[in-house]
């Protein structure tokens, strides 16, 4: 007789050694629990400076956000002048701010020094969802809705439309002052007129448009013309690359594919080996999306050389490329399980292997079945090892 367990089958639990306490000792606890204060904004102890970190709580009465360790720092103090921005740079509050999310913080030291007191905060939500395709909204439809956003006065609406790289080469505050010049704007026909063949992921259209703007802008009153550019990335939304005067010429997206061989935190740049060919440095801004293959988010400091990752973009004058999307394989850190063999006879040895978990967690291994209305008696249990690894032996029942 032969059986095949799965995984899902053997739940394996662990607690931190030493984190259990009897009853008596939890008043201890509540009364051992420190008061969460903000330093003294005013006691900066050098320059602003940029970092990148994921979030571990938040603390919306005192202002704080407590991240996991990234270049010394483990706080992050929120005044009533932060700046916080999502993706599209649409502002958010700092209740819209989640556990895991990864963040790039500007601002000073303050305090004890393991604090930045913000001056700005870029949010990228801990899971970034990759539209398909065929799913995406017409660009007819996307360059409609900035334009009704910019009629509403609703420009960090607009700005969400804009693609990434829009934002590095004009910046944003040059967006904002284009369209807050308009008054009124009024949509009269949208038509495509451009897509080469080897550009599925670019299209121009003509849109025509009566305007009422400010004199002597970049708007002039009455019936107007604007070429305007879209892009997408592969299997994203078409979002807004330019709006011009002139016609432009055909964009096409640049993908890299290599190997990370160098990581600057400091920098933010990433060298990259492509196959073939010498190494490509790579800056990233506040606008690249950085994401594992399943579409979490994934900060620098969890980037390693050795990993397969592609940058995509659009070529920069210099021969590099401005990156709007990095997606990384092989993310580290996540903890993992697995039973060698997967399957055998009732009765046989199976090994039951980890990495990534906490080091001197204690392990409980249960065999149940997914309908199970009660826990069951561990029948193995061991200690994870300092590197995070563990090897259990059982015998399936």
């Amino acid at each position: 007789m032969r059986r095949q367990w799965k995984l899902l089958w053997i739940l394996i639990f662990w607690v931190l050694w030493g984190a259990a306490c009897e009853p008596e000792d939890v008043s201890e606890l509540l009364t051992a629990v420190p008061t969460l204060t903000a330093p003294t904004p005013s006691a900066t102890l050098g320059p602003p400076i940029i970092i990148d970190a994921r979030v571990r709580s938040i603390s919306t009465v005192v202002g704080m956000i407590s991240i996991y360790p990234s270049q010394g720092f483990d706080r992050i103090v929120v005044g009533p002048d932060t700046t916080i921005v999502g993706l599209g740079g649409h502002p958010l509050g700092l209740a819209q701010i989640h556990p895991n999310d990864i963040i790039t913080v500007y601002g000073p030291p303050v305090g004890d020094g393991r604090a930045l007191q913000a001056m700005r905060i870029a949010v990228r939500p801990a899971y970034i969802s990759q539209a398909q395709s065929g799913a995406s909204e017409p660009a007819e439809k996307v360059i409609t809705r900035f334009f009704q956003a910019v009629d509403a006065g609703r420009l960090n609406l607009a700005l969400r439309l804009l693609a990434p790289v829009a934002r590095i080469q004009q910046g944003e505050d040059a967006w904002k002052a284009r369209l807050r010049a308009i008054q009124e704007i009024r949509l009269l026909s949208v038509a495509r007129v451009n897509q080469a063949a080897w550009t599925p992921h670019w299209q121009e259209y003509l849109v025509t448009m009566r305007v009422k703007a400010e004199p002597g802008g970049d708007w002039e009153p009455g019936v107007s013309r604007r070429y305007v550019d879209v892009i997408r990335s592969t299997g994203g939304p078409w979002l807004i690359l330019d709006v011009r005067r002139e016609p432009g010429v055909p964009v096409q997206r640049t993908r890299l594919e290599g190997v990370l061989i160098r990581v600057d935190t400091q920098r933010r740049v990433l060298t990259v080996q492509p196959r073939g060919q010498s190494p490509v440095e790579v800056a990233l801004t506040e606008h690249t999306q950085v994401v594992a293959d399943d579409g979490w988010s994934v900060w620098l400091d969890e980037l390693e050389p050795g990993m397969v990752l592609t940058v995509e973009g659009l070529p920069a004058g210099d021969g590099g490329i401005l990156p709007d999307r990095v997606t990384v394989f092989g993310v580290p850190g996540q903890p993992m399980i697995a039973l060698e063999p997967s399957e055998g006879a009732v009765g046989q040895t199976v090994r039951v292997k980890g990495r990534n978990w906490p080091p001197g967690a204690e392990l409980k291994i249960y065999v149940t079945v997914p309908t199970a209305t009660f826990q069951p008696k561990p029948i193995a249990g061991g200690v994870v090892e300092p590197d995070g690894h563990f090897d259990v032996p059982l015998s399936i029942p």
